[in-house]
């Protein structure tokens, strides 16, 4: 699979540098982890982590609306153990 990261909507499912530039994250998603302590990792362009979360459940996506509003410079899907990450971007 590969990245689709068109418009305002990415959809992850590969690890890799997403983005060099700065972006503004509103929401995301980790649908689907296939078992229990599967990892995701993100981290900004300096490699500082952004986002670290281990599964507590297969099959159970998890979600953080809103409360993630906030600017990072640079994004790096580092560790996706299993699933689809689907990330919100507010418009520039």
């Amino acid at each position: 699979m590969s990245n689709l990261v068109t418009g305002n909507w990415w959809k992850l499912d590969t690890v890799g540098v997403v983005t060099v530039h700065p972006v503004h994250v509103v929401k995301m998603t980790w649908d689907s982890p296939a078992t229990s302590g599967d990892k995701l990792l993100i981290k900004n362009g300096n490699g500082d982590i952004v986002w670290e979360l281990t599964a507590i459940a297969g099959g159970t996506g998890i979600t953080y609306p809103n409360a993630l509003d906030l600017p990072v410079h640079g994004f790096n899907l580092v560790t996706l153990g299993s699933g689809t990450v689907y990330v919100a971007i507010k418009a520039s």
